[in-house]
């Protein structure tokens, strides 16, 4: 069967992937066993469907809560659209464009290129293109001509040598093209993404061969160039390190290209150090490596081990730049073994002995001062401890009651990192000589600070005097109150407000000006964050689709004021409650009234109109029509008068202009 059109796929990265609509009823969406399979977040599993009828398709949406729009509309899942030749469909991030193409058997097709096509005394066959340029798990296609010379028709079976069968596949393998015409068959290129296929050109050949007695068989040939994909992963073994033992890095290059690396480390602790076997390294397409280290620093002289957290950098130093981060710990235990402590301890306590039995005694440590560099800090803002004291050998610092760490006697002060804190805590200095200590106690307030991650709309721009909807959604992280700002116009149909966490509200109403959306927060010390959207309300256009009457009030009947030019786009301010007369707005400031079924609004759904509630009354009619039959406007052509004519008619008001 011959293509009933074509759907071109324009993908945000600038791939465009095309597909023919053999079938009267074809479906689209991420699922696998759809007509038509789009890749993307956005898209549904089953997301609309085209079905062809009376010589065009209708398309019907299948999922609305992902949404689908037809030249800027939404579409509703129960009312089928018909498309317009170069319709643009929205579904998420693609844009997809439909074309019109032919129901007969065949489609007539224009000459393609001399470099690809040579007469035969039967058929031709013709590429589109000599070169495909793909990526692994990406796709791209050829178009296929075939062009039957002679009179009868013939049946041809294509197929397709040179590359793997899990890459090519055809739009169709046989095709039955009549006499004199010509039919276009396509060929899809969708390599996997494997790091055992390498980068390269594949010499491809493509063959069509006649059905009939003579066998004739023509073949062209393209080169498909396969680009390089980058993918890599690491691990480390193990994750916690002891100082001055080896660790080891496992690195894979998941691409299949060669993937230069760059090794590194990054800790809070600059007395930390980390040497690696090889800091630069380059693995080859699919490659293994095993990297050995040595992390090194200041061990305590005693007391307990010293635990320092430390990041391993993994670096690609080609156009991908990606970066992966091995969260590790650095365990540096004292020089002093706590046997050999015992040991010490028990001789500090017989000399402490003898010098109370002699009457000799040194002094308690004592505290003069403890100052915090502040009072109340931020989540992961250092806070620097400042004293004086006198007689200690040695300090603690404790957090809620836990060490975090010893000082030797000459210290004066000390740098606390906030980052695992969120709360209020109680600082100690703990001054100790001997058996005896001095203690000094503050507290700290730790906050976590309000900040927005996100804060979005679904769009930025809007029609005036057009009833829309906005969806808009944020992410606030520490915050003890917030906000959202909306201005009087519109009304908040369904509102999910989160003070700390994701949240969404759903807009609706017709704004009449630029507007601002405004999200305020504030954390529990009072600081305060905003952001703010800003959309544009734009003037809602209709075009003439002839040259169209414009009348006083929304009847033929009322007195003609003005004519629409056909193509000349004119400003539309709202709608009749029988949702079929437009009120525009006239160059000389003054308003009119069209018949809807004369213009096309391409924009927008004109039933979304603010309705026009103060309509003029009818003039006194000199002849009354029969009751029950609506006037209907019958549009002149382009004669450049202001004159219109009204008839009787029992059929019902013209409908809208499809989508």
């Amino acid at each position: 069967m011959a293509a009933l059109g074509r759907l071109d796929i324009h993908y945000p990265d600038g791939r465009i992937e095309q597909s023919a609509l053999t079938s009267d009823r074809v479906t689209v969406g991420a699922a696998a066993d759809n007509s038509v399979v789009l890749r993307g977040d956005s898209v549904a599993a089953y997301h609309f469907e085209l079905s062809f009828a009376s010589g065009g398709f209708y398309l019907t949406t299948l999922d609305a809560a992902y949404g689908t729009l037809v030249s800027g509309i939404t579409i509703r899942d129960d009312k089928p659209v018909l498309l317009r030749d170069g319709a643009a469909i929205q579904v998420g991030n693609l844009r997809v464009k439909f074309y019109a193409g032919s129901n007969e058997p065949t489609v007539p097709l224009s000459t393609v290129s001399d470099r690809t096509q040579v007469a035969m005394s039967t058929f031709d066959v013709g590429l589109d293109r000599s070169r495909i340029a793909v990526f692994p798990a990406s796709a791209a296609s050829a178009k296929i001509t075939i062009s039957n010379r002679i009179k009868s028709e013939e049946r041809f079976e294509i197929t397709v040598a040179g590359i793997p069968d899990d890459w090519a596949s055809l739009s169709q393998i046989t095709a039955s093209v009549g006499g004199g015409e010509s039919q276009a068959v396509y060929l899809y290129i969708t390599p996997p993404r494997r790091a055992e296929i390498a980068p390269a050109d594949y010499q491809v050949t493509v063959s069509v061969k006649s059905a009939s007695p003579s066998g004739r068989e023509v073949s062209r040939s393209l080169t498909v160039g396969l680009g390089a994909f980058t993918g890599m992963s690491a691990a480390v073994d193990p994750t916690e390190i002891d100082g001055d033992n080896a660790f080891r890095l496992y690195l894979l290059n998941q691409g299949n290209a060669a993937l230069p690396l760059r090794l590194s480390a990054s800790s809070d602790d600059a007395d930390l150090d980390i040497n690696f076997a090889q800091d630069k390294v380059n693995l080859d397409a699919g490659q293994r490596l095993q990297i050995e280290g040595i992390a090194s620093g200041r061990r305590p002289l005693a007391g307990p081990a010293r635990k320092t957290p430390m990041a391993l950098l993994v670096q690609a130093e080609n156009a991908s730049r990606f970066l992966i981060a091995l969260p590790t710990t650095v365990v540096l235990r004292p020089r002093i073994p706590a046997s050999a402590l015992i040991a010490v301890s028990i001789v500090v306590a017989v000399v402490l002995a003898f010098l109370f039995a002699t009457g000799t005694q040194r002094p308690a440590p004592a505290i003069s001062s403890l100052v915090l560099s502040a009072n109340q800090v931020a989540s992961g803002a250092p806070v620097t401890l400042r004293w004086q004291a006198e007689a200690a050998d040695r300090y603690v610092i404790e957090v809620d009651r836990i060490a975090i760490a010893e000082l030797p006697a000459e210290s004066t002060e000390f740098v606390f990192r906030t980052h695992q804190y969120v709360d209020p805590v109680e600082i100690a200095l703990i001054a100790l000589q001997g058996n005896d200590q001095a203690i000094e106690t503050r507290e700290l307030v730790i906050y976590q600070p309000v900040s927005v991650a996100k804060f979005s709309s679904s769009h930025s721009e809007v029609w005036r005097n057009v009833s829309q909807r906005l969806v808009v959604a944020w992410q606030v992280d520490g915050a003890a109150s917030l906000d959202v700002a909306i201005p009087d116009e519109l009304e908040a149909d369904f509102d999910e407000r989160s003070v700390n966490g994701s949240g969404r509200m759903v807009l609706t109403g017709a704004p009449g000006a630029d507007f601002d959306l405004t999200l305020s927060a504030e954390d529990e010390l009072g600081n305060r964050v905003e952001r703010r959207i800003a959309i544009r309300v734009l003037d809602a256009e209709c075009t003439p689709i002839r040259d169209t009457p414009v009348f006083a009030g929304p009847d033929s009947r009322f007195e003609q004021s003005h004519v629409a030019i056909e193509n000349v786009p004119v400003l539309v301010r709202g709608i009749n409650q029988e949702k079929n007369w437009l009120q525009m707005e006239l160059a000389n400031g003054e308003t009119g009234w069209g018949f809807r079924g004369g213009f096309i609004c391409d924009s927008f759904n004109p039933d979304a109109l603010v309705t026009i509630a103060d309509i003029p009354r009818l003039p006194t009619e000199t002849a009354s029509p029969t009751a029950s039959a609506p006037v209907t406007p019958t549009i002149p052509p382009a004669t450049g008068t202001l004159s219109a004519t009204a008839s009787v008619s029992a059929s019902a008001t013209p409908k809208a202009a499809d989508a």
